[in-house]
C-alpha cells in the first residue's frame, strides 16, 4: 500500500485492538461481544472556547452548550461518562471566564432541549436553495440602528444572494426599508 501514489503518506499498520479512537469517538467491544463508544479527546487540545468578553450574540453561549452536550450524549454509552464530559465543558467555559449563575441556567436549558430518544440517523431532507435569499448582517453588542441599515443599503446597494439556477430567469429583489422586510418576487 505505501507503494501506491506519490510518496506523501505512509501507512503504518498497528495490532489488533478491541479499542480504537477515530476522530472524537473511541469505539471499544468488551468481552461480552457489546460495543461501547465514548467521546475522545485529545490530551494536547487546549479547549479554548470563545471567552465571556468577546463580542459575540448572546445566544452564541445557549447554542455552544447544548450543540455540545447533544453530542456528548450521543458519543457516549455510558451516563457516567456523558456526564464526565459535561462537567469537563462546564469547567472549561468557567476557565473562559463565563460565571457559573450564566452557565447554571444555559446548562439546565440545555439539557431539557437534548432529545434522549431519537437516534442520530442523518436526515433525507434536503433544502430547496432556488427559493432562499441570504442577507448576512455582522452582529454588533450595541445592536444595528435602523438607519445605519437604511444608510448602508443605500449607499452600497450591494446584496449577495445564492440562487439555483434553472430554466427560470433569476428572481427580483424588492427591499422595503419602512418596514424592514426582505421580499422576492419570482
Amino acid at each position: 500500500m505505501n507503494n501506491f501514489g506519490p510518496k506523501i503518506l505512509k501507512w503504518i499498520p498497528s495490532n489488533l485492538s478491541k479499542r480504537v479512537n477515530m476522530l472524537d469517538l473511541t469505539i471499544e467491544i468488551n468481552d461480552d461481544g457489546q460495543i461501547k463508544h465514548t467521546t475522545y479527546q485529545k490530551q494536547l487540545n487546549l479547549y479554548a472556547y470563545v471567552p465571556r468578553t468577546s463580542a459575540h450574540p448572546p445566544g452564541m453561549l445557549c447554542g455552544l452548550v447544548i450543540i455540545q452536550l447533544a453530542r456528548y450524549w450521543k458519543q457516549n454509552t455510558s451516563t457516567d461518562n456523558y456526564e464526565q464530559y459535561a462537567t469537563l465543558l462546564y469547567q472549561r467555559l468557567r476557565s473562559q471566564g463565563y460565571d457559573s449563575a450564566k452557565l447554571d441556567s444555559e446548562f439546565m436549558e440545555a439539557e431539557n432541549k437534548i432529545d434522549r430518544t431519537r437516534p442520530c440517523v442523518p436526515s433525507t431532507k434536503t433544502k430547496n436553495l432556488a427559493s432562499t435569499a441570504f442577507f448576512h448582517l455582522t452582529y454588533h453588542p450595541h445592536g444595528l440602528q435602523n438607519r445605519h441599515l437604511h444608510q448602508s443599503l443605500v449607499v452600497t446597494a450591494i446584496l449577495v444572494l445564492v440562487w439555483e439556477v434553472k430554466a427560470s430567469p433569476i428572481p427580483t429583489i424588492q427591499i422595503h426599508l419602512t418596514h424592514n422586510i426582505l421580499e422576492r418576487t419570482d
